[in-house]
């Protein structure tokens, strides 16, 4: 075997799939990848953002609900829609991370196939920190969003004899998350400019192309729109917004907000945000002006609103690795005539010592998450739930608790009822309104697994979280206010404390406790407890 050549395909510019000589490496990358993203699932401990989904898409009881609750949620509707079709067909907890599972494989099989990446480039990506933990491990709609733009990219070439479909397309990417919905906006501008503006009146297929996309948006902004009533943006946050200071803030600092996914120096971070936008401007104008604007808003909304977790740098790094994909199979192709070769040589010396050496890094990253994850609970509720689930005496236990929304994936692991004491209903997942932004008491907690007890005839599990009772700490919730921890001594004396989940590296730990009449209890601590 000649060692020369064959590193050198490595590196050399992907013809299509189907003709290259490199299938057995592309199929070997797959495979690994595949065992790799199984092995890791075994560890991973599925988190309320992820649970909450499942629960609401197989908890809703008709559509008015299931379009309402997201506008409390901030997530749009297709990832839900997605687990329903799933749930429907095997109605079991696992569709949550066998969906996500096969989304990832989805993407994976696009860019490893289709893409016109170095092979290099293409074996590196897919092991990354986002395409193999956050859009993959991580069930959640965030790998939505990679797939629906390496879609885009892939059909692009054949956009201008069929682009009703990218209509389709960036419909369905609005839908995925809130950045995906600002995106596809962005994409569908990019689009048209790249196309030649003359086509919205030469082809009326691109206007309804453009209308499918628009009203997908809008679909989008409509679910998720934050008002008066959420919890999330209140508007006495939004009122002292310094927008004009955020705006600059996002000029300066182009790598400000991109820190989990480049993990550099703030300095660093700018200069490579700033070279990867220019290597799209050299060879297509387009492109780059459009990346620069998505990156620009993706800091003011950091700075202004919400710092953007790993999940949300991700959506804004397919979006660019999208672009530069239609831009690579246009500069391989010859389709845009004009180019200066000083242009073509600064954007593949982009591809290959910028971001090739950046898929490195981003496997590293992957590496050091993967292990955490293998040695460290990042969650108990998989801990709490299986303590329900294995103790057959609390089978029928209905759950309630302070704060509500973490009782969110005991449920999903567990499979009990979840009571919602400030709602006031029977529900495995909340509602983030203001309405129910109470301050939560232990005797209300109290007095409501009493009346559970007396109604329905079952053990009520009370499951505290952030709180400690023998120290008799108060400790401020995120969305529900401060719990209440007085009369810690008639709590502990009418319940039973099962058992207390506290490794969590995260914010999830738990103690839970029990409530039964008195005589039932007292029987139920000689029979279950007294054996410790």
């Amino acid at each position: 075997m000649k060692i020369i050549p064959a590193f050198n395909v490595l590196f050399k510019p992907a013809e299509r799939s189907a003709e290259s000589k490199n299938i057995s490496i592309e199929n070997a990358a797959i495979f690994l990848w595949i065992i790799a993203v199984f092995a890791s699932s075994l560890t991973h401990e599925l988190w309320r953002d992820e649970t909450r989904e499942f629960l609401m898409a197989t908890g809703t009881k008709n559509f008015l609900d299931y379009f309402n609750f997201a506008k409390y949620d901030g997530h749009p509707l297709l990832w839900r829609t997605i687990l329903m079709g799933f749930y429907w067909l095997f109605p079991h907890p696992v569709i949550l991370q066998t969906g996500s599972f096969i989304i990832g494989l989805a993407f994976v099989f696009l860019i490893v196939k289709h893409s016109p990446f170095p092979l290099i480039f293409r074996v590196l990506f897919i092991f990354g920190i986002v395409p193999f933990f956050a859009n993959t491990i991580d069930a959640r709609d965030y790998g939505i969003s990679m797939f629906l733009f390496f879609s885009l990219a892939a059909y692009y070439p054949r956009s201008k004899r069929q682009p009703l479909f990218m209509g389709i397309l960036l419909f369905l990417q609005a839908n995925s998350n809130l950045y995906g919905m600002y995106l596809s906006d962005l994409f569908l501008a990019c689009w048209i400019a790249d196309s030649g503006f003359s086509v919205l009146v030469k082809d009326k297929r691109y206007v309804i192309a453009a209308v499918i996309a628009l009203l997908g948006i809008a679909i989008s902004y409509y679910s998720t729109r934050f008002d008066a009533e959420s919890v999330f943006l209140e508007q006495e946050y939004i009122a002292r917004i310094d927008y004009l200071k955020s705006f600059a803030k996002a000029l300066r600092h182009p790598g400000e907000y991109i820190w989990y996914i480049l993990n550099f120096p703030p300095l660093a971070r700018d200069i490579f945000v700033i070279v990867v936008i220019i290597g799209l401007f050299a060879v297509n104008s387009y492109f780059g002006i459009t990346l620069w604007i998505a990156v620009t808003f993706f800091n003011f909304v950091g700075s202004a609103f919400i710092y953007p977790q790993t999940h949300h740098q991700g959506v804004l790094y397919g979006f660019a690795i999208a672009l530069y994909w239609i831009a690579l199979h246009d500069v391989k192709n010859e389709k845009k005539q004009g180019l200066h070769k000083s242009s073509v040589v600064f954007f593949y010396a982009v591809i290959y010592l910028f971001l090739i050496p950046f898929l490195i890094h981003e496997i590293k990253i992957n590496y050091h998450i993967v292990v955490q994850e293998s040695r460290v609970e990042k969650s108990t509720a998989l801990a709490a739930g299986k303590y329900l689930l294995t103790n057959h005496q609390l089978n029928d236990a209905i759950i309630i608790g302070s704060p509500e929304y973490t009782l969110e994936p005991i449920s999903f692991y567990s499979g009990n009822k979840i009571y919602l004491v400030q709602e006031e209903v029977s529900r495995n997942f909340v509602n983030f309104s203001r309405k129910f932004k109470k301050t939560h008491s232990l005797m209300q907690l109290l007095d409501s697994a009493k009346k559970i007890n007396s109604d329905k005839k079952v053990p009520v599990v009370i499951a505290l979280a952030f709180f400690d009772m023998t120290e008799g700490k108060t400790f401020p919730t995120i969305y529900r206010g401060n719990f209440n921890a007085k009369e810690v001594d008639r709590f502990k004396a009418e319940t039973i404390k099962l058992a207390e989940f506290n490794r969590s590296l995260g914010d999830e730990n738990f103690q839970l406790f029990l409530y039964l009449p008195k005589d039932e209890l007292e029987a139920y601590k000689k029979k279950y407890m007294e054996m410790r």
